[in-house]
């Protein structure tokens, strides 16, 4: 199929139903899917993987078995989950023809560095954010839409309910809602809409049933990328509260849509959320402190106008997708042009 002007071949690899993300299976993708791709790739400059891995180690692969130069991003659990879980497995030659890598924040150069130590031309360059369709103006919907404020989104999801799970908390999302329980009993005027993946309905409006205001509380489930730009439009603060991240694209979203964030200071939320400027930062797994800059935002509705403002400029200024184009094109062709020895 052809997508925005782009060739694109779609390669369905059976995989063994234990783990999307086993390393077996990750073999299996490289073994039985280079055939198809084959003459591709001997016909490429360069092969590049979207993420660490499994993409990233399939490109290096492949990479040797045709003689090109592979380059790899680095996305967030890509290197957190996958590929720290699985780096004592692979193979040692997988990086034999590795040029280049893409971080998509400076907190995931260094955790890369410090996993796999010294590598070429590492170099972090933030994804950017479309900031015609993630604008103030525009659609709104969601529940919020009508509420007065202040009106809190969350679209983190739940991975599970189940606390032995790796998954389990990974967004932040059982930290929110130990945090709103405590919000619940302060009686403030604020509400939530809970969205994001994830098979978790029946659990949600079981705890919501427990609260002194379950009406402020509002279950969203998956929302449609379409619709994500309405729905932060409809909110005042939406809140990222993840134990572990790269950079979240919903960070800069929201902060383009001229919403502060309510982010932990994990990975690279700090470089892109500014604290006490374009939204809060509290530490990760304390619902105690979320549930303190919840109420910050409560007590000072005055700013979030303000505040809103300043990350919308900031997001054209620094993380517009313009710029990431650019960015990109220039690592490739320095790349591709200068090679990694520098010559």
């Amino acid at each position: 199929r052809v997508w925005d002007g782009i060739n694109v071949l779609s390669l369905a690899v059976p995989q063994l139903p234990f783990g999307s993300y086993s390393h077996l299976n990750t073999r299996l993708m490289e073994t039985f899917g280079f055939p198809f791709v084959k003459s591709l790739l001997q016909s490429a400059d360069l092969i590049h993987g979207a993420e660490a891995y499994p993409a990233g180690f399939v490109a290096g692969k492949w990479a040797l078995k045709t003689n090109k130069p592979f380059t790899f991003n680095v996305i967030g659990s890509d290197l957190g989950l996958f590929l720290s879980r699985n780096y004592d497995h692979l193979s040692l030659d997988w990086l034999n023809n590795l040029r280049g890598v893409v971080c998509n924040s400076q907190a995931l150069q260094s955790d890369l560095i410090s996993l796999m130590g010294p590598l070429n031309n590492v170099t972090t360059i933030y994804r950017g954010v479309d900031t015609q369709a993630f604008s103030p103006t525009g659609e709104k919907s969601g529940p919020q839409e009508e509420l007065p404020p202040v009106r809190f989104l969350f679209l983190g999801g739940f991975h599970t309910f189940d606390e032995k799970q790796p998954t389990y908390n990974l967004k932040g999302g059982n930290s929110l809602l130990q945090a709103w329980q405590l919000v619940d009993q302060l009686d403030v005027s604020a509400s939530l809409v809970v969205g994001g993946p994830g098979d978790y309905q029946t659990q949600f409006i079981q705890w919501k049933n427990t609260l002194r205001h379950p009406k402020q509380v509002f279950y969203a489930g998956a929302i449609k990328p379409s619709k994500v730009p309405c729905y932060i439009r409809s909110s005042d603060v939406v809140i990222i509260p993840s134990l572990s991240e790269g950079l979240p694209n919903l960070a800069k979203e929201a902060q383009a849509c001229g919403k502060p964030v309510l982010g932990t200071n994990v990975g690279g939320i700090p470089e892109v959320v500014v604290d006490g400027v374009t939204g809060k930062l509290v530490p990760s797994e304390h619902p105690q402190a979320l549930s303190q800059g919840i109420q910050w935002f409560c007590d000072h509705q005055n700013k979030l106008l303000q505040m809103g403002q300043i990350a919308r400029k900031r997001m054209m200024d620094l993380f517009s997708w313009r710029q990431y184009q650019a960015a990109m094109l220039n690592f490739f062709n320095r790349i591709l042009v200068v090679g990694s020895d520098g010559k």
